[in-house]
């Protein structure tokens, strides 16, 4: 956790799956190992300890979800539904699974699974303002304003410094035609 703060991810990636492997229960650090798989964009040196993790843990909903991460990452979306429904069926009320659904289905143009997914992660974890981001991104591009609009604001105020969200919102306000704020907001 310690490397991880410091975002010294590849750093952190070994103690980070010693954790997953000895079967914690805590979600934070296969959640923490996706982020370090994200920004260090390093999937494929990853899916070689997930497979040896899902031989080792084929019941564990951390391996399965990092596992479904990774999957989605590498582009194999109906493998990494497969791994994230065995894990939805371990636990249902995961939300980092229902946000790893969502992204699938995302990507899949599979929009009304996609919101229906990361409406319930957001229920499931209202303090996460990522999920509140992906929320009025989708929401956005199904010209749902001012819903969008109401999520970026539960994002911002849960992180202000969260720049994306304030593109967002330019965006939003400028389909509304209020220009000042959209300039506001694009100005941030």
């Amino acid at each position: 956790a310690r490397l991880f703060a410091a975002r010294q991810y590849a750093e952190a990636q070994e103690p980070l799956w010693a954790c997953v492997n000895a079967g914690t229960s805590t979600k934070d650090p296969a959640h923490q190992l996706a982020l370090t798989y994200r920004e260090l964009k390093n999937y494929d040196q990853g899916w070689p300890n997930a497979e040896k993790a899902l031989a080792r843990h084929p019941g564990s909903v951390n391996v399965l979800y990092i596992a479904g991460f990774l999957k989605f990452r590498l582009g194999d979306h109906s493998e990494s539904i497969r791994l994230l429904g065995q894990a939805f069926r371990l636990d249902n009320y995961d939300w980092r699974v229902h946000q790893a659904f969502a992204l699938n289905y995302i990507v899949m143009d599979i929009r009304p699974g996609a919101l229906a997914e990361l409406e319930t992660a957001v229920k499931l974890n209202p303090a996460n303002a990522e999920l509140y981001y992906q929320l009025a991104r989708l929401l956005y591009v199904e010209m749902r304003i001012p819903e969008s609009i109401a999520a970026s604001e539960k994002a911002l105020a849960l992180f202000p410094e969260y720049t994306e969200v304030y593109s967002n919102l330019g965006l939003c306000y400028e389909l509304t035609a209020q220009v000042e704020k959209a300039r506001e907001n694009y100005e941030v």
